[in-house]
């Protein structure tokens, strides 16, 4: 478990008093009086100091890392940039909403890999999940 900074402790604490409390801003060190539950900083320059130094989504990499985290936000852009005008298109749509809602199909997936003969085989989705259903 990583190390809280006594800037994150600070911040903790403070959003989790009430209204009316004596609290201390983790930037500036200033004393002030809470007066709106959400208020955790003295003043904006401070909040924006705050989330500023944090960093984590500045990076240009940020939402690549984490679309990687969640492959289904992925899935549901691509199924969405399809304008489907014929019934491959449809099939294809079908199997990518299977893959985001079938976890046995999901598990087929990731699982083909494994089982294939030949390396790097290239099997479009719709065909995979024809497979799976056991359509010919």
């Amino acid at each position: 478990m990583a190390k809280k900074s006594k800037r994150k402790i600070a911040y903790e604490l403070n959003k989790s008093v009430k209204v009316g409390t004596e609290i201390v801003c983790p930037i500036c060190g200033k004393s002030f009086i809470k007066r709106q539950y959400s208020q955790a900083f003295c003043n904006s320059k401070c909040k924006d100091a705050y989330w500023n130094a944090k960093g984590d989504r500045h990076s240009s990499d940020y939402y690549v890392n984490y679309d990687n985290k969640h492959p289904e936000r992925k899935i549901r852009r691509a199924l969405y940039s399809i304008d489907p005008i014929n019934s491959r298109d449809m099939s294809e749509l079908d199997a990518r909403m299977a893959l985001i809602n079938d976890e046995g199909f999901r598990r087929y997936v990731n699982d083909d890999c494994d089982i294939c003969d030949m390396p790097c085989c290239n099997v479009d989705l719709s065909t995979m999940y024809d497979n799976y259903l056991g359509i010919d």
